[in-house]
């Protein structure tokens, strides 16, 4: 099993992280008591108790100032982490008193300032992905698009439909948003992604609705598993599908680590990648994912680095970044993990 410090210095590539469950305890503490609060999150055992824990970090990051702090530690962590890049899942509408430009803004000032003060110059890359619920109306989601496309934020990544239930919640009403979406993108350097969350606690009929949507990554969708169908389509679009290991395993996607389906995926012949959905409220990270991976499933160092390869393909960044990054990663394929790279092998590019 790979542990500790060859982990740590893997370059590693995280395709759906959830802001408000990456934002450290030590950071909530602080902000909390700045503000004459508490931190009392209960420990997070199923969706219930991480939905209550959701509504209470946005209650503490209520402004611009709390965001940035937040996003500030986030991108020290990561640096430190070793991620060079990271695409952050956002939800605007849980900060009714801030637009979710002032919201997306705020994180990205936040995440600036980290990758500017590393003094080791370790590279950071970083797109944000606003949520649109499943439930949200086709014209309320499409007044937040607008916004943010009017905004004009740099590292605007595209958006998640986010929710996945087996209530008659389906995203069909969001197609004309979708494709608001990949009109835009066609005018920018980082081409807007759209991304569905499907398929783990929904039936397998939600990943085909998402394949049909013409969405570029579904998180999740391990009911496909049991689809032939669904399957074959995804193997031939070559849709990646994100996987969350702990929080799959929250969810009951699998009944223990060992039992998840991450080899299922691999004998399918599609393409996956991963995510470390609410990494700091589940306890967990981006290492954490890899060393549990390696542990249960007997994954070596070289599948550690083909899914950063893989998730550098999926990712949503600009051509030249995609490049020099896969080249990186081919690099370190041949040399010996032992600890960050030094000042002559920094993560500038």
């Amino acid at each position: 099993m790979l542990t500790g410090t060859a982990v740590d210095s893997l370059a590693k590539v995280d395709l759906c992280c959830h802001f408000e469950g990456a934002v450290s305890s030590e950071t909530l503490y602080r902000l909390a008591a700045e503000q004459n609060r508490s931190w009392d999150a209960a420990p997070v055992t199923d969706l219930a108790t991480l939905a209550d824990a959701r509504r209470l970090v946005r209650g503490i990051l209520r402004d611009e100032d709390a965001l940035f702090e937040a996003a500030l530690d986030l991108g020290r962590r990561m640096c430190a982490e070793t991620v060079v890049h990271i695409e952050l899942v956002v939800d605007p509408a849980g900060w009714p008193q801030l637009t979710p430009a002032e919201v997306l803004g705020a994180i990205d000032r936040g995440l600036m300032q980290a990758v500017t003060e590393e003094e080791e110059e370790r590279f950071l890359s970083w797109v944000l992905l606003p949520a649109l619920p499943r439930q949200l109306a086709t014209d309320d989601a499409m007044a937040l698009v607008d916004g943010l496309l009017d905004a004009d934020l740099e590292r605007l990544g595209g958006v998640l439909v986010a929710g996945d239930d087996e209530k008659d919640h389906g995203a069909t009403h969001l197609q004309p948003v979708l494709e608001r979406v990949r009109e835009a993108g066609g005018e920018r350097e980082i081409k807007l992604g759209r991304v569905v969350t499907a398929g783990d606690v929904g039936g397998k009929e939600r990943v085909a609705e998402a394949l049909a949507l013409g969405v570029e990554r579904i998180v999740g969708g391990t009911a496909a598993l049991k689809d032939p169908a669904t399957l074959l389509q995804l193997r031939a679009h070559r849709t990646p599908v994100v996987l969350q290991p702990s929080w799959q395993l929250l969810a009951g996607v699998a009944k223990s680590m060992a039992g998840h389906p991450v080899r299922k995926w691999k004998d399918a012949g599609v393409f996956t990648v991963l995510g470390s959905g609410w990494p700091e409220l589940l306890g967990t990270s981006m290492s954490t994912e890899l060393e549990l991976l390696s542990k249960h499933h007997h994954w070596r160092l070289d599948d550690m680095r083909n899914a950063s390869t893989r998730a550098i393909e999926a990712a949503f960044m600009a051509p030249n970044l995609r490049f020099h990054l896969a080249r990186r990663i081919e690099v370190w394929r041949h040399r010996p993990l032992a600890g960050p790279p030094d000042k002559a092998d920094n993560w500038s590019l």
